[in-house]
């Protein structure tokens, strides 16, 4: 076989036990509390992991690139718009995966829902162009004299009632209109 091959799969099956080993799992006999919601900060990007049930948490929201862009300088349209999302839940008890939402200064935006899957995947060209925004004067949302507005961007993962089971937010810098 071919050692390429074989140090490939050996790294997968690291990987898969590693992986298997740090997931404990949580039955109705355990006694040990739930753990609080987490967070973590990076500059102005922040992510909560929310806990419904041990087994019905949603184990992955990747966000790759919230961006704001001014396609017409002398328009004050912006669209802001996201590379990347995925969310994706363990799929094994309720309650499960059912859609995820984009909030953009707290309105809903953009929801995306998934039937009888555990995953959910976005990519910036499911919405040509992005979502049309105001770029907002020089320093409007105190970030500089280069940038007018900025956006609260809140992506959530939801259940089929509307549970929220993880949540990712970013603020995003849109440019300064300059009449």
């Amino acid at each position: 076989m071919n050692k390429k091959f074989l140090l490939t799969s050996a790294m997968l099956l690291i990987f898969a036990g590693l992986f298997a080993f740090s997931n404990r799992q949580v039955t109705a006999q355990d006694t040990t509390p739930p753990v609080p919601p987490q967070t973590e900060t990076l500059g102005d990007t922040s992510r909560t992991i929310e806990s419904i049930s041990p087994n019905a948490l949603v184990g992955f929201i990747g966000t790759n690139n919230p961006y704001c862009y001014q396609p017409d300088a002398s328009r004050n349209e912006c669209f802001i718009n996201v590379r990347y999302m995925q969310a994706t839940d363990n799929g094994t008890s309720a309650p499960y995966l059912s859609y995820l939402e984009l909030r953009v200064d707290g309105k809903v935006r953009y929801q995306s829902s998934t039937f009888f899957e555990s995953s959910i995947y976005y990519y910036y060209d499911m919405i040509p162009g992005g979502l049309k925004v105001t770029c907002g004067t020089s320093n409007e949302g105190g970030a500089g004299v280069d940038y007018g507005k900025v956006y609260p961007i809140t992506i959530q993962a939801k259940s089929g009632d509307g549970t929220n089971m993880g949540s990712n937010y970013a603020s995003v810098k849109c440019p300064a209109y300059v009449p």
